[in-house]
């Protein structure tokens, strides 16, 4: 027994001595205490995401590329959840089957627009909103989550076209992009690449991995072990204790020093079958019309498709904090968001985006500018690239449920289908959307006063 008791002591001593060697680790590699501080917030931003590690990726025929189909992604490999497991996989998985009682929306764009479709707080939100407007009571609403990471016209475009010809049935497309246009644009043309293809710095990686000289084993053991980092990553910032940390960082380092050792998936040979730039040079303004051109014939073409086929068409340019932002955000720590090729590409790319929203009112498409949304809004960017908080998509949705509910499908003169203002509705959408903007009301007590007509406020 006292042996025992000698044992158990030693163990105590041994733990606490760990503990605080620790945390004197933790002191010195940040420079404060471990249980005061915001551990995940140190967590390295650079840090590649599963989803876009090339083990998780598949090549797609027509998208470019897509997640590997599994538990937390639809059928076909869209993301629908943020876990490994999912409950909500059949709500999602297309093409889905006819059902009338249902209102179907299809989501597509870029990654921010994702959070429509996801499961979370901006689906629900998303949904709560359609439920409310008055020619929707009744009926379910299903959103069909088709947007991802990355993704640009003419991507969404084809998507759109893709489950058209499989007979999707949609009521209401919603594709909001932009940034991702002039973003991977411009990184595309600086590499030499035509700006219409998919982002070439996720889609070459694919096909360096896939071209690469090493041998299959050596490949195979740099993916696995890069993915075994990124997993330390996530449970070193999330720990409770300080020892754990450092059993956590040093598996990281390790893990991420073995995935070097294997081989790197940049090899600058392979069969590049991608469409090299006529352009040559990302810093001319030829690039920055003609990315602008393709974006505007894609909603061009994704109205005209949503309409032939009995669906209403939202496009929306998408707000980001490095345009047109009236508050001084503070400078990022991350150095990948400190290079002038983010601020430079943005306000180049956007201002062109712009001058065509203007194009495509005239040709009567239905498109929201949000480029300003956010101007003078605290706590609405996620990140330092582009993405929302719970707040950003509570300014969001008010938008697209204005534009929904003011606009309807009306023959034009030319016999094509075409979107205008409903003169019956359109007052009273605004003086509810007034209303909403005064703030202190939730959207679904906004909704209620609309229905009964009481727009005086609170």
């Amino acid at each position: 027994m006292r042996l025992l008791k000698i044992f158990l002591i030693n163990i105590v001593v041994i733990l606490v001595f760990f503990e605080c060697s620790s945390l004197l680790y933790y002191g010195i590699k940040f420079n404060s205490f471990f249980y005061f501080d915001d551990v995940y917030g140190h967590r390295p931003r650079d840090a590649v995401h599963p989803d876009f590690q090339i083990g998780n990726l598949v090549f797609h025929p027509y998208f470019g590329y897509l997640s590997q189909p599994r538990g937390n992604t639809t059928n076909h490999g869209f993301p629908i959840s943020k876990y490994p497991e999912t409950n909500i996989l059949n709500c999602c998985n297309s093409p889905t089957k006819e059902n009338p009682k249902e209102f179907i929306v299809g989501v597509f764009g870029v990654s921010v627009v994702t959070g429509f479709g996801m499961e979370g707080y901006a689906r629900k939100t998303f949904i709560s909103a359609l439920q409310d407007v008055p020619n929707l009571k009744g009926r379910d609403i299903r959103v069909l989550q088709l947007a991802y990471g990355a993704y640009k016209q003419p991507q969404t475009l084809m998507i759109l076209a893709y489950y058209l010809s499989l007979g999707q049935r949609f009521d209401l497309i919603l594709n909001v992009d932009g940034f991702n246009e002039v973003f991977h644009g411009g990184e595309n043309e600086s590499l030499g690449f035509s700006y219409s293809y998919p982002s070439v710095d996720v889609y070459k990686k694919m096909i360096d991995f896939i071209a690469s000289e090493k041998s299959d084993y050596q490949n195979i053991l740099s993916i696995y072990f890069r993915k075994l980092a990124h997993r330390e990553i996530e449970e070193t910032y999330k720990t409770k204790f300080a020892s754990t940390f450092v059993i956590f960082d040093f598996l990281h380092l390790l893990y991420d020093r073995l995935s070097k050792v294997f081989g790197s998936l940049d090899s600058k040979k392979g069969p590049f079958f991608i469409l090299p730039s006529e352009i040559k040079h990302e810093k001319t303004s030829v690039v920055w019309t003609a990315i602008a051109e393709n974006w505007r014939r894609g909603h061009i073409l994704m109205q005209y498709l949503s309409l032939s086929n009995g669906a209403k068409y939202i496009g929306l340019l998408q707000p980001n904090k490095w345009f047109g932002s009236k508050l001084p955000y503070p400078p990022t720590q991350d150095p990948m968001f400190q290079s002038e090729k983010w601020s430079y590409r943005i306000n180049s790319g956007y201002r062109e985006l712009i001058n065509e929203v203007e194009t495509l009112k005239e040709k009567g498409i239905n498109i929201i500018d949000a480029s300003d949304a956010f101007n003078g809004l605290k706590e609405v960017y996620l990140d330092d690239c582009c993405h929302y908080t719970k707040k950003g998509y509570e300014v969001l949705v008010p938008l697209i449920i204005k534009n929904l509910t003011q606009h309807r499908n009306v023959d034009g003169a030319n016999g094509k289908r075409v979107i205008e203002t409903d003169p019956d509705v359109a007052s009273h959408v605004t003086k509810m959307f007034e209303l909403y903007a005064h703030g202190g009301l939730a959207l679904r007590d906004v909704s209620k006063k609309g229905a009964e007509g009481r727009f005086q406020l609170p």
